[in-house]
């Protein structure tokens, strides 16, 4: 009778679903893991420069708040990066990337928005400014159509961004 008992407990605990190949349960959690946005992008370079005259320019014309974040371009590596001095360890000296909703202008590493980019091996990279991010789609357009009368290049990318943990 102790062995029945063992077996039920062992049978009940062994659920016949595995959690980390089911497909259903996988495309659960990774849709909680990501979110569909809209960049509202006026301009793209591989020149930080380029792209910090850009930002400023929006900023002094349209009011638009920069964002860095604390990150600022180090050019011994190419990269934009968080400061060595940054609280969260894991980052340090790495590019940490803009991740949620907000009506602010900074620059990105573009890899980070494009489907199916892998961070490159050598930099730099092409990088972006964005100007807006936004769950809705016609806030996106709105202020595309505000930036296009200045940057005629502006456009709008639909990005999954990753929201989840970072750690």
């Amino acid at each position: 009778m102790k062995y029945l008992g063992f077996l039920l407990l062992l049978i009940s605990c062994n659920s016949s679903k595995d959690h980390f190949t089911d497909t259903l349960t996988y495309s659960d959690f990774e849709r909680a893991q990501y979110a569909d946005y809209y960049l509202v992008i006026p301009h793209k370079s591989f020149v930080y420069n380029d792209l910090k005259n850009t930002m400023l320019a929006i900023n002094d014309q349209y009011h638009l708040e920069i964002d860095t974040m604390g990150r600022y371009f180090d050019k011994t590596k190419q990269q934009i990066v968080l400061p060595e001095e940054n609280e969260d360890e894991l980052y340090r000296g790495e590019y940490f990337p803009r991740r949620f909703e907000s009506e602010t202008l900074s620059i990105e590493n573009a890899y980070f928005y494009t489907e199916n980019t892998i961070e490159p091996k050598q930099y730099p990279t092409e990088m972006i400014v964005v100007s807006g991010m936004f769950a809705n789609k016609s806030k996106a357009d709105s202020l595309k159509t505000v930036l296009k009368g200045t940057y005629p290049k502006t456009y709008v990318l639909k990005s999954k961004i990753y929201i989840g943990c970072m750690h």
